[in-house]
């Protein structure tokens, strides 16, 4: 049996360590958009063209790096160890398959995206 405390079991909330990490993270976040905002002139996003794309002027990794992020979302990054956890080889295929997705998007469709000069597949329509 388990050592309960006499006064019930323990609450769930966060701590006063929980609240400085969360601290933390929120200024560390806003610290860099800030840095981001005030590094660069204020005519680099004049059009939402230039907003959305930044300019067409940005590297590879970057690009890369922004669409893994917004592609992940933080559901999943909570979930997948779970789903994992629990199903074993069964999520192995699904994370192959988006894999393969992946790769195929990346080789076929976006090339022709950029040399159409479009961001977005509704445009295409």
């Amino acid at each position: 049996m388990e050592n309960v405390p006499a006064d019930g079991p323990p609450s769930l909330g966060f701590s006063l360590g929980d609240y400085a990490v969360f601290a933390v993270m929120l200024l560390v976040s806003m610290g860099i958009g800030l840095y981001q905002a005030l590094k660069k002139p204020a005519d680099i996003a004049s059009t939402a063209e230039d907003f959305f794309t930044g300019g067409r002027s940005l590297p590879a990794v970057p690009v890369g790096l922004s669409l893994c992020a917004s592609f992940m979302s933080a559901i999943q990054v909570l979930g997948v160890p779970a789903e994992s956890s629990r199903y074993g080889f069964k999520f192995l295929y699904m994370c192959l398959g988006q894999s393969l997705n992946s790769l195929l998007t990346a080789m076929i469709f976006l090339p022709v995206f950029y040399r159409l000069g479009i961001t977005s597949t509704n445009q295409v329509l």
